[in-house]
């Protein structure tokens, strides 16, 4: 299972990193794109009712780019973040694709990244979605499937409550806090980032 091979994926990631680290450069980008599409209709009641399409509901659509190169400027790594569901193709279409994901990846090794590599996993893990207290009492396939449809693979057999989306983002400030206090003990990462955005 995933859940059980990752611990030790990502501590050989982590050691294989340190063994080959070298000396970089870091740069930044960001603009928006329309790829992605809300997947939460609602009925006259405003409840969600399965997943489909929501025209009027909110998306995230900012694409934020991180690409690391080597000082002597080959590329080491690029990271894209995108608000989109990792699969456009529906259940009547049975072709063997990267779909959108790989789409993205001939993008970035297209744009100078020849060693990209995809994933088409989440960064926010298996979960997904996790709904806003908001959001949590308008139900839906994330609040009510999640657990049956995770629950099996994952060992995620609770429902999610309204509190969990601040809960994971709180430990992730926590988290981000943390290393960069080990860097700059003298400002925690969340005052750099609001004098950075002033």
């Amino acid at each position: 299972m995933y859940g059980a091979t990752l611990p030790a994926q990502a501590a050989t990631a982590a050691r294989l990193a340190v063994h080959r680290a070298v000396p970089a450069r870091v740069g930044c980008a960001q603009a928006t794109s329309i790829v992605g599409i809300n997947r939460r209709p609602r009925n006259a009641e405003g409840r969600v009712v399965t997943t489909g399409v929501n025209p009027t509901g909110l998306v995230d659509p900012q694409v934020a780019v991180v690409r690391v190169d080597a000082t002597d400027g080959q590329p080491l790594a690029t990271l894209v973040h995108c608000g989109v569901h990792g699969t456009v193709f529906k259940g009547d279409n049975c072709a063997c694709s990267a779909d959108v994901t790989g789409a993205a990846r001939a993008g970035v090794s297209a744009s100078g990244d020849p060693t990209c590599v995809a994933f088409g996993g989440y960064t926010n893990g298996c979960i997904g979605y996790l709904a806003t207290a908001k959001e949590h009492a308008a139900g839906g396939y994330e609040i009510e499937w999640m657990p049956v449809v995770y629950g099996y693979y994952e060992g995620l057999l609770m429902p999610p409550v309204p509190e969990t989306a601040d809960e994971v983002v709180d430990a992730a400030i926590r988290l981000i806090d943390g290393l960069y206090r080990g860097h700059h003990a003298d400002q925690s990462a969340k005052d750099y980032a609001n004098q950075s955005i002033k």
